[in-house]
């Protein structure tokens, strides 16, 4: 047995061991983290039918914001040429028109 052979030999279910402890660990942080996220998300949209829907997280949860705080922000949409920045704003734009009891003013700066 060469001398390659005998230390995976001996150290294979050390490597193992500490392998799947690693990615435990990861999977433990990685849930820590979604449900902090989703504590957060729930206190934002602590109202529902005063919240627009900003989309949702790469595990599903709805991403909800109050509209009142949201639109007294200024906002920028970033991305690549046809990954729905447009279709983006549109959407909240709708939603804005939709769910607005008074008079929102909304500037639109789209250049090509």
């Amino acid at each position: 047995m060469s001398l390659v052979h005998l230390s995976e030999h001996i150290f294979r279910s050390k490597h193992r061991n500490a392998t799947n402890l690693f990615l435990s660990s990861i999977n433990n942080s990685l849930d820590t983290y979604k449900t902090i996220v989703n504590q957060q998300l729930e206190k934002l949209a602590q109202n529902p039918q005063n919240t627009l829907n900003m989309g949702k997280t790469l595990w599903s949860q709805e991403i909800r914001t109050p509209t009142d705080k949201t639109l007294n922000l200024h906002g920028l949409i970033l991305g690549a040429t046809g990954s729905g920045k447009s279709f983006y704003a549109l959407n909240i734009l709708q939603q804005v028109l939709k769910n607005s009891n008074s008079t929102t003013g909304i500037g639109i700066l789209d250049p090509k």
